[in-house]
């Protein structure tokens, strides 16, 4: 079964944002993704934490046989 992550991009552009956090919270639940996260490449905001999670989503199911 895959594992899905949403991230979304632009943080530091709130005032313009086309998607809010309610609804990525929502499509996070809809779609059963583990992770919902808001980052910024311009300002580096979550960047880390975004990398860091997917690493531990990988390890989480490092365990798990290949189909």
């Amino acid at each position: 079964e895959p594992l899905f992550m949403i991230i979304g991009n632009k943080n530091d552009l709130a005032n313009i944002k086309k998607i809010d956090d309610k609804k990525g919270r929502e499509l996070k639940e809809e779609i059963n993704a583990l992770s919902f996260i808001t980052t910024s490449a311009k300002t580096g905001s979550n960047v880390e934490r975004a990398f860091m999670d997917l690493v531990h989503m990988l390890l989480e199911g490092a365990g798990e046989p290949m189909p």
